[in-house]
């Protein structure tokens, strides 16, 4: 539609064939002027309704379309309470049904500093009245305010400045909907940040608290500095059938959170993107999570997508560092998820979570899943490694420094670590023990040596070896090949082979073995040649010691596992020493067996020391056997 002053006049012309509605005021009464679509053109003209001076100081205009406005059409458009708008405004928008509401049309300053709260909720109360429209935060330094925005269901939403909260509550930043109603067909464009960062000790503080959400478009570009970044809420009805696009979703304990309250749920969404993290210094004494899909009463949030989020979480120096938590969720898919700078555990799924698939693109280490759900069937997979099936469990050692006893007193670097061996870096002998280590309080610390397990490899030719070492101090992945007759295979053949972007290299090492590169706390992918019979897999010290807590071994089977071979040693439970512990962590009835016991006592009554028994407060009690000399 064109308005324009015409003969003293005002002229109308419907451009695009939609009906045309025109309010003028005039003294004492009201007329309101309609067409049809096949009306091309109205006139207003001095004699009819108004005069010129009138409409040029008196004129509200409702609802035309295409506004295209000249220079010598009226100015002011009157508002509620007497206010004006320049009517130029209103000739920014296609259609005043879904008018631009500027904030600063409304005092907002977008200084960073002055205090833009009342303005902003005036903007929002006008744009309320105007069903359909949206409210627009055009370029500036920040929207500072000190307290919750409720953004109603009737308006959109574009920001292209953030709103910068400098409350001191914990409370959301920005709301979108509320409970008990449903936001539909709406479209979002939201940049928050809180000026002082959370110290995440209350979940109300959030970024983004979007409420039952419905065939809308929520696009994130920035939510920093809360406890939760991002949260989409069904409260008694459904937030669904949604898109919602992360951006830069940074220092928030938790980013995304995926929850529901009262009989509310939310299903069916679509979740794109998302550079999630936490920068390294933040809260480095704090656990924090990526995605958290969760409820409040219990109910399974279900059939949502999670499309390529980057999560690089860090990791604390005490807590966790886990980039997908799932407490209640069904059958959500988590897509090409990068997890970089996290914990081993990429998800973990609890209560009666089940069927939940995710996939990684790109991982610092090779993942694991922690399913301690009721009911399982949580998948876990990595095209990085896996083309032709599923990696199976074959050999596990958790909480590696409760299995290791200190094997000789005269040389005290020599632990005993069941269900490991030793080797070193200049023999090709493996031992009972593991020279150059020492036991730390939650870790083993090696120095020039490894330590591993011989495993059959006559079936069995692609393996995952891993466990959680300490950052800095993974050491290199190791494997050493042994051919149909038992001997070490001596030459870069390409016996081995890893990753690309963590090979194995041949070295004169342990007389001949594969190894990683660098030292990386990843786990080690590695597939072997026909040839390889049988192998010695484990953890060597590199450019710094191997600080080890945990050891793992995955294989790709069909049926049997590959067989494990410990010899030298016994067991997997057994602990060895050639005299009694001083060192180690222990419980009250733990056996360490002599490895050398020798004839000791008088004719007649001689003896042998077969082992030890811990009691309590590093008390140990010898076991005896006489041997009837």
């Amino acid at each position: 539609m064109i308005i324009q002053t015409l003969n003293g006049g005002l002229f109308i012309k419907n451009t695009d064939e939609s009906d045309i509605k025109l309010q003028v005021q005039e003294t004492g009464k009201l007329q309101v002027l309609e067409t049809d679509k096949l009306l091309e053109t109205y006139e207003i003209t001095p004699a009819n309704f108004v005069s010129k001076q009138d409409l040029n100081e008196s004129a509200a205009i409702e609802s035309p379309t295409n506004v295209m406005v000249y220079e010598n059409t009226p100015t002011l458009l009157q508002l509620p309470g007497g206010a004006t708008l320049d009517l130029a405004t209103l000739a920014r928008t296609e259609r005043l049904e879904n008018v631009v509401i500027n904030v600063k049309d409304f005092g907002a300053t977008g200084d960073g500093f002055s205090n833009d709260t009342a303005a902003i909720k005036n903007a929002i109360a006008y744009a309320n009245s105007k069903e359909g429209s949206t409210l627009f935060f055009p370029h500036a330094t920040s929207y500072w305010v000190d307290e919750t925005i409720y953004i109603p269901s009737t308006i959109s939403v574009k920001m292209d400045t953030l709103i910068l909260y400098g409350g001191n509550l914990n409370e959301p930043c920005l709301v979108i909907g509320g409970p008990d109603l449903v936001t539909s067909n709406k479209t979002y464009e939201i940049r928050v940040r809180r000026s002082l960062r959370s110290d995440w000790s209350d979940e109300n503080c959030i970024g983004v608290k979007a409420v039952n959400l419905d065939t809308s478009h929520l696009r994130i570009f920035e939510s920093q500095n809360f406890t939760i970044g991002v949260q989409t809420i069904g409260v008694n009805k459904g937030f669904a059938y949604s898109t919602i696009t992360l951006g830069r979703i940074i220092n928030n304990k938790i980013a995304l959170d995926v929850t529901n309250e009262g009989t509310g749920w939310c299903n069916d969404n679509i979740f794109d993107g998302g550079r999630i993290s936490v920068n390294s210094t933040v809260h480095k004494d704090k656990s924090r999570y990526g995605i958290r899909v969760t409820s409040k009463l219990g109910y399974r949030n279900n059939n949502n997508i999670f499309n390529k989020p980057a999560v690089e979480m860090g990791t604390p120096t005490t807590g966790e560092s886990i980039a997908i938590l799932v407490e209640y969720g069904v059958l959500n898919k988590f897509k090409d998820v990068r997890s970089e700078g996290n914990n081993l555990t990429i998800a973990r799924f609890t209560n009666q979570s089940s069927k939940n698939l995710i996939t990684v693109g790109y991982s610092s280490i090779l993942t694991r899943i922690e399913d301690l759900s009721t009911r399982g069937g949580n998948t876990l997979t990595n095209p990085q490694i896996i083309a032709s099936g599923s990696f199976k469990a074959v050999y596990s050692i958790p909480n590696l420094h409760k299995k290791v006893t200190p094997y000789d007193s005269v040389n005290p670097t020599r632990q005993h670590v069941s269900g490991l061996l030793g080797k070193s870096n200049t023999s090709k002998i493996a031992t009972k023990y593991v020279a150059n280590s020492t036991i730390q309080s939650d870790h083993l610390e090696v120095t020039n040596s490894a330590l591993g397990i011989f495993v059959n490899t006559e079936n069995t030719k692609e393996f995952v070896v891993g466990g959680e070492r300490l950052r800095g101090f993974g050491g290199r992945g190791i494997v050493i090949g042994y051919g149909e007759d038992g001997s070490q295979l001596l030459n870069d053949f390409g016996y081995v082979v890893g990753l690309e972007d963590m090979s194995m290299n041949y070295s004169t090492n342990s007389g001949g073995r594969y190894q990683t590169g660098a030292d990386n706390e990843r786990s080690v992918y590695f597939k072997l040649h026909a040839n390889v019979k049988k192998i010695f897999v484990g953890f060597a010290s590199g450019a710094n010691a191997l600080k080890m807590r945990s050891f793992y071994l995955h294989a790709l089977f069909e049926e049997l596992p590959p067989s494990v071979d410990i010899t030298p040693n016994t067991n997997f439970d057994e602990r060895l020493a050639l005299t009694k512990p001083t060192a180690g962590t222990f419980v009250q009835g733990d056996f360490v067996r002599n490895d050398a016991p020798t004839e000791l006592g008088t004719e007649g009554s001689k003896y042998m020391v077969t082992g030890w028994t811990y009691t309590v407060a590093d008390t140990w009690v010898e076991n005896r056997s006489l041997t009837g000399n």
